[in-house]
């Protein structure tokens, strides 16, 4: 059972390790979608002969802007595609953390019974708990 409890106990430690992963590339998304976003705003803008000023005179000017800027939004909207096939990952991953899991408790050689599994060990929460836990942290993940 010790061995048990050291398993899930590395089980979560890669959980945490994926969540950790999930907060950056929020962040990362939040950035990508706000430069988006900007770019979306300035596309309004550049469409808009009267914004250009003395720079009309300039041939091609305003298509070549439009072009760079549509390019770039192409370029975040990629990374943004990216990005949320990471969370993805991620969400797979968490499943399959807490199907090892469960099948870690549940099969294998040594099979525990419901009292092993409701049994608390210190100050450490019961197996029972962990596996919701993970199933419960997955369920958060996946519908995020």
């Amino acid at each position: 059972m010790e061995s048990i409890v050291k398993k899930i106990r590395s089980k979560f430690i890669k959980v945490r390790e994926e969540i950790n992963r999930w907060d950056e590339l929020q962040s990362c998304l939040i950035s990508q979608f706000r430069n988006a976003s900007h770019i979306v705003d300035r596309l309004q803008l550049l469409q808009n002969s009267n914004n250009y000023g003395v720079l009309n005179c300039v041939s091609g000017m305003r298509g070549a802007l439009l072009e760079k800027q549509i390019e770039s939004l192409n370029n975040i909207l990629v990374s943004m595609r990216k990005t949320l096939e990471e969370f993805r990952c991620i969400a797979l991953s968490l499943d399959k953390i807490h199907r090892d899991s469960k099948q870690l408790v549940n099969g294998g050689s040594s099979q525990l019974n419901k009292k092993q599994l409701q049994q608390q060990i210190g100050m450490k929460p019961s197996l029972i708990y962990c596996l919701d836990s993970l199933m419960f942290i997955h369920e958060i993940y996946n519908s995020e």
